[in-house]
């Protein structure tokens, strides 16, 4: 089953990280966390097999399982031409430490939120 949502944009200017007040930052953080805790829901919910995303330049991103042992997702990047280009593994489950597994899902959480910080975004969620 495949399912689309559009993730609106967060509407954070990126300069805030540095310049901005306290309250600003704060606010900045607050819609950073709500959207990645939104992207967690859905890629570790027990149906999810699979999502992609265009870019505003016609790159896609599709997330899926990986089939790599130890390795949790496999996200991979689409040249707007159609060619794959690269790809980067996620929440490798031999990490050393737990710290190491969780900065790696964050890293992972992190792709989703900055994707959609100026710009909306929408999810194509293949589900099984």
């Amino acid at each position: 089953m495949t399912k689309k949502i559009i993730l609106k944009s967060l509407d954070i200017d990126p300069t805030l990280a540095f310049f901005g007040s306290d309250a600003e930052i704060a606010e900045m953080e607050r819609k950073e966390n709500e959207r990645a805790e939104k992207i967690r829901k859905i890629i570790f919910s027990p149906d999810f097999a699979g999502m992609s995303y265009k870019t505003a330049y016609g790159q896609e991103r599709i997330l899926t399982h990986s089939i790599r042992q130890g390795v949790l997702f496999q996200l991979s990047y689409i040249d707007s031409d159609g060619i794959p280009s690269m790809h980067e593994n996620f929440i490798k489950t031999a990490e050393k430490t737990v710290d190491e597994a969780i900065e790696n899902e964050e890293e992972l959480l992190r792709h989703y939120v900055n994707a959609g910080l100026s710009e909306d975004i929408e999810l194509e969620i293949l589900t099984a």
